[in-house]
């Protein structure tokens, strides 16, 4: 009888644990209203494209008032980056080698707390023409925990390091810059909540 009374008592305590330490998660899903942007230089001007299809999940837990990016996962389609020229585009789509790597994917993996400041440092991998690279972008994050959660940030790359050939134009005499810089300003809508 002892050892049956034991057993249970550890168990409710077990389950009491478990409970104590559940945290409520929050999904979110991109909005319409973010904008990406890549920006760069060439020997004839600066350039800017924009990015038409991306696609983002995020997911955020909440303890004991802080709230912790858990999840994170920004898909960029490549064919969706548009600079307005058509030539361009070509050029870019061939340099990213995009029939055989469709999409730029930035994946979080560690946890990033929100901080008093909203400033933020995301470690994680960046998988851009068949490399995958580890990273770290600072930003800002803006959190509502009602629904809304927005990102800003920037993060510059230098092509040849995932061995991208810039792009060039009229032969070869005008180069674009080996840097290119990818802006985002997101803007993602609470979708759900998970335990």
């Amino acid at each position: 009888m002892k050892t049956l009374v034991k057993n249970t008592y550890l168990a409710l305590l077990l389950s009491l644990f478990v409970l104590g330490t559940v945290q409520a998660q929050d999904v979110f899903k991109l909005s319409e209203n973010s904008e990406v942007k890549i920006t760069g230089t060439s020997t004839l001007h600066d350039w800017e494209s924009v990015v038409e299809n991306t696609e983002a999940k995020l997911v955020v837990s909440n303890k004991d008032d802080m709230a912790t990016i858990q999840e994170l996962e920004i898909k960029i389609e490549v064919r969706s980056i548009k600079s307005g020229k058509n030539v361009m585009d070509i050029k870019t789509y061939n340099a990213l080698r995009s029939t055989e790597n469709p999409n730029i994917t930035f994946t979080l993996t560690e946890p990033v707390l929100i901080d008093d400041q909203d400033q933020v440092t995301a470690k994680g991998t960046l998988d851009l023409a068949g490399v995958t690279k580890e990273i770290a972008v600072i930003g800002k994050v803006n959190y509502d925990n009602n629904a809304q959660l927005g990102i800003k940030a920037s993060y510059t790359i230098n092509m040849p390091e995932y061995n991208i050939d810039p792009p060039t134009a009229m032969f070869g005499t005008i180069k674009t810059g080996e840097e290119v810089t990818v802006v985002f300003d997101m803007q993602l809508t609470k979708t759900s909540v998970a335990n």
